[in-house]
């Protein structure tokens, strides 16, 4: 098993702050998110991590190094933000022929056990299978995941309208799949901003007739996209994961 963090983002949206230095790099409880992620990545026993990174490979690769935990880490780049499909497919070279690929969105801080995502997956068979958490539809505002029989995907909404995000069931930003998901990736076309999503290779994977799974985020996670963010990460490592 190979785990992929997806670490490229520039972080404009939490400037100032990311002045200077990538996202990943932003420290949450004294540790910087990506080392929140690879901690977390850690507990799954991967034989490599790829980071895959953005313009400031040099930074990231000097801060982290070159193994995590025993783990050895590799660095591959994704010069544009093109999509997190597209990013899947830069950390391609670094993953020869494994069978089993766990990918992690860089910008998510947990405190979560993530291996029943990993027995799940080997357990059902499934082409793929997401980490899952239910939100108010005001906070649904993407990634929505919809939910058929046995707790197969049937479907992502990267951008979901109001209706969709009626039932807060979001992806959570932690997959496990199978090494047909790089295909998909491939074959994935860029939406109207040019990106190519992982949401929409899912689909595909759904479409073709590959089983698809979801297991729940039993604990909590903040995605930091904005400073805010950063306090309420804050707030739930200080107060032992409480809401704010």
């Amino acid at each position: 098993m190979i785990a992929v963090v997806l670490a490229a983002g520039e972080g404009t949206r939490l400037l100032p702050v990311t002045r200077g230095r990538p996202k990943a790099l932003l420290e949450v409880g004294g540790r910087s998110i990506l080392v929140h992620c690879l901690e977390a990545l850690a507990t799954l026993e991967p034989d490599r991590i790829v980071v895959v990174v953005g313009r400031r490979k040099e930074q990231i690769a000097s801060a982290v190094g070159g193994h995590f935990a025993g783990i050895p880490i590799d660095y591959a780049e994704q010069p544009e933000a093109s999509g997190s499909a597209d990013a899947i497919l830069a950390a391609a070279a670094h993953l020869g022929a494994a069978e089993e690929i766990v990918v992690m969105n860089g910008d998510n801080v947990f405190a979560a056990d993530l291996r029943p995502v990993l027995l799940v997956h080997r357990a059902e068979g499934h082409a793929a299978t997401l980490l899952v958490e239910r939100l108010s539809p005001e906070r649904a505002v993407q990634g929505i995941c919809r939910l058929g029989a046995a707790g197969r995907v049937v479907g992502l909404t990267e951008h979901p309208s109001e209706a969709e995000r009626q039932t807060g069931v979001v992806s959570a930003g932690f997959y496990v799949f199978s090494s047909r998901i790089l295909d998909a990736c491939r074959r994935v076309a860029p939406s109207a901003n040019g990106e190519r999503e992982i949401s929409e290779a899912i689909n595909l994977l759904i479409e073709e007739g590959h089983p698809v799974g979801a297991s729940g985020l039993d604990g909590w996670r903040v995605n930091v996209n904005r400073a805010e963010d950063l306090e309420v990460a804050e707030r739930k490592l200080g107060g032992g994961g409480q809401l704010p």
